[in-house]
């Protein structure tokens, strides 16, 4: 049987979708055939990847980017690396924070006691 949803086809002793989660016992009985029978969505690899980096994903553009901006500016590190350590999430961004967060705390504490002799 496919979701009148989403266009999955799914069991046909499925409840709900296994794709969309929508309940599908009760459109089936009052679905129309041609309804009833879309075929599955195609998904753009655009969609997937987007899905991944939603999911705690952190592109690496992202990591290298705030890692050199910290570099020039220490407090972009010391701030970002906050938002991503103390923001409940997976351990991947929690680690990435605290990494940005020491890093800029670093430079901050080297530029100062540099006196700005750059």
């Amino acid at each position: 049987m496919f979701c009148p949803h989403c266009g999955r086809e799914n069991p046909d002793d499925a409840r709900f979708c296994g794709a969309c989660g929508q309940s599908i016992t009760a459109h089936s009985a009052s679905a129309s055939t041609a309804s009833a029978r879309r075929p599955a969505r195609a998904v753009p690899l655009s969609e997937t990847s987007r899905a991944g980096a939603e999911a705690g994903r952190v592109s690496n553009g992202l990591k290298y980017g705030i890692l050199v901006g910290s570099l020039l500016i220490p407090i972009l590190g010391v701030g970002m690396g906050l938002v991503y350590w103390l923001r409940p999430g997976d351990e991947e961004r929690k680690a990435l924070g605290r990494l940005w967060f020491f890093v800029g705390l670093a430079l901050t504490v080297f530029y100062a006691m540099a006196g700005g002799n750059f």
